[in-house]
Parts: structure tokens; C-alpha cells; sequence
């Protein structure tokens, strides 16, 4: 990434970290709402010594704008494919309360749900519960959104749930009634990339807009650990069929890979790249 942009991401910071206090720079922490974690939550009855321990479903998602004004529809899949359908979960911001979602499925064994009387302004996440066949065990797996609003009369940063991904908006060339949908889930809907392994993902956002916009000037960090002191994010544009890799900078003093904005659409940190 060019020095002028690496200085536009930190005069940025400086401009909007005093600002609402929504911005928090950290070391990125384990989610504690379960998104990336699968929990496996098993039964008293303990499995016999001969069983062998069964392999964990893997879980791809994307939230994107519902049919109707106040709905989120959330769509994933599955793998290995479940012999029932999963049991979802819609989680309010507070954590208090949840509400069952009703699951269709397609042909392809696409799964999807939808969010109905979602708050303009809100956050929440989805459990997706899976039976184990021949157990009485269970996984639950997790995706996070947020709502967020534009700022109309000035720049500022854009947080998804938990914290670890940064939209810094401007408030030029774009309507002052746009909302910014951030998803968060443990594996992107798309196909990974050559040389990218299930393994290697270290985090996955999703970025839509409510009415659609093609914000230009905008940037974006996300946060990384010590540990992947070489990730790389990857971006894939929302109705493309290709990933490509993001010219990234570590922010001098932050845990924070700085990049340009490059629209709506998937944008998947992976901790190596095989070639």
C-alpha cells in the first residue's frame, strides 16, 4: 500500500478514535458469543470406547438485506450435509431473549433463514444447532451482525459486533440514510481460494449496504493477533466468482492490518497462503 494511504488510515484513526467512543483498537480476543468456535455440547450418556469421535460440520455463511424493509436474511451451508434440518437461533443484542427462525432449504441444500423486525440500528447473532447422527451430542455453531448507520456530517468508524473489523467512512457521495450491514461467520459462503485451507481462516466479514452504494474513499482495518504475524486478507466482491488478495499494511503501534475499501462483499483474513 502506498505511505499516503498508510497516513490517510492513520489520520483517520486520530479523527474518529475520540469520537462516541465506539472505537475500541485491541488485540484480537476469542469471540465470546461462539462465533468461530464450535461448541460440541454432549450428552450424560457417555459414547462407548469402540466409537470413534465424529468429525465437526463445517459451517459457511453470509447475512445479506431480506426480502422486505426491516428483514436480514441469513444464508449458509452445511458440510458434511445434516440428516435434519438445523435448529437456528436469532439472539438479541442484550442476550436475554431469542427467537426460533423457521429454516428453508433449496435444491443445492442451501440453507436460510429470515430476521424479521430487525431495528435500523442494531446488532445480534444467529446459534445454529446440529444434531450429531447415532448421538445424543450436538454442535452449535455461531454468526454475529450489525447494523450500522451512516455519519452524516463527518468521518467515522464503523464497527462490526465484536469489534475486530473497521469501516472508516466518509460522508460525502453517498446518502445520509445508508446503513452499513457487517456480518461476521466462521467460514465465507464462497468457495475458498487455491492454496487457502479451512484451517487458515482467521476471521470472515461480510459488508452490504441498505440502499446498495458504491462508496468511494472509504478504508478499513481488521484486527490480528501476534500469532499471524503474517496474515493476509483476501477480498471476493459480492456477485464476482474470484478472490483476490488486498495490499494491506500493519499499522505502526496497532494490531491492525490497514487497507483501502474495496466495496461490498466478503473479506476473509487468512493466516498463510500456499501457492
Amino acid at each position: 500500500m502506498p505511505k499516503g494511504h498508510i497516513h490517510k488510515i492513520i489520520l483517520m484513526l486520530a479523527l474518529v478514535l475520540p469520537v462516541a467512543g465506539c472505537v475500541q483498537v485491541q488485540e484480537a480476543a476469542k469471540p465470546e458469543s461462539g462465533v468461530k468456535n464450535t461448541q460440541t455440547v454432549a450428552s450424560d450418556k457417555q459414547p462407548a470406547q469402540s466409537e470413534q469421535p465424529l468429525k465437526a460440520h463445517l459451517v459457511r455463511g453470509r447475512f445479506e438485506p431480506g426480502p422486505a424493509d426491516g428483514e436480514l436474511t441469513f444464508i449458509f451451508d452445511v458440510s458434511p450435509t445434516p440428516e435434519s434440518l438445523p435448529n437456528v437461533r436469532w439472539v438479541g443484542a442484550s442476550g436475554d431473549n431469542s427467537k426460533t427462525l423457521a429454516v428453508s432449504s433449496n435444491e443445492s441444500g442451501r440453507y436460510s433463514v429470515v430476521l424479521a423486525d430487525v431495528p435500523k440500528v442494531s446488532d445480534g447473532q444467529v446459534l445454529i444447532k446440529l444434531s450429531i447422527p447415532g448421538s445424543e451430542s450436538f454442535e452449535i455453531h455461531g454468526a454475529e451482525f450489525a447494523l450500522r448507520e451512516q455519519v452524516a456530517d463527518r468521518p467515522a468508524a464503523r464497527p462490526s459486533r465484536d469489534g475486530h473489523f473497521q469501516v472508516f467512512t466518509k460522508p460525502n457521495g453517498v446518502s445520509p440514510e445508508l446503513r452499513l450491514l457487517i456480518g461476521s461467520t466462521e467460514q465465507p459462503i464462497e468457495n475458498l481460494p487455491r492454496g487457502v485451507t479451512n484451517g487458515s481462516v482467521a476471521g470472515v466479514y461480510t459488508l452490504d449496504f441498505l440502499p446498495a452504494a458504491n462508496p468511494d474513499g472509504w478504508l478499513l482495518t481488521v484486527a490480528v493477533t501476534p500469532s499471524d504475524p503474517h496474515a493476509v486478507l483476501l477480498y471476493h466482491p459480492k456477485g464476482d466468482a474470484a478472490w483476490r488478495t488486498l495490499s494491506s499494511t500493519q499499522l505502526e503501534g496497532h494490531p491492525l492490518l490497514g487497507v483501502n475499501f474495496a466495496g461490498a462483499g466478503t473479506y476473509m483474513l487468512v493466516r498463510e497462503v500456499t501457492r
